[in-house]
């Protein structure tokens, strides 16, 4: 047992190897993707993700502008070319 919790210090010190860092990371991304998935099923559970899109598509379509649609459709194509 000794053996495998010196290894355990070891590889965790910082400075050696990938540290305290990589754990920390993994621990840090692991939380954001699980709160994610509870605020999604929090607002899909309640059906509000379906009334907050409808929502926002229908303040979308009231200030949508022919001039800006078609900027921001030419602003789309220069993604098409190869600079």
């Amino acid at each position: 047992m000794t053996k495998a919790w010196s290894f355990i210090k070891d590889r965790l010190r910082v400075g050696k190897g990938y540290g305290i860092g990589l754990p920390a990371g993994i621990a840090c991304f692991a939380f954001s993707i699980f709160s994610f998935v509870a605020i999604v099923d929090s607002l899909s559970g309640k059906g509000t993700l379906f009334h907050l899109d409808l929502k926002i598509n229908a303040y979308r379509i009231k200030v949508a502008n022919p001039g800006l649609t078609a900027f921001f459709g030419a602003v789309t194509d220069l993604g098409a070319f190869t600079w």
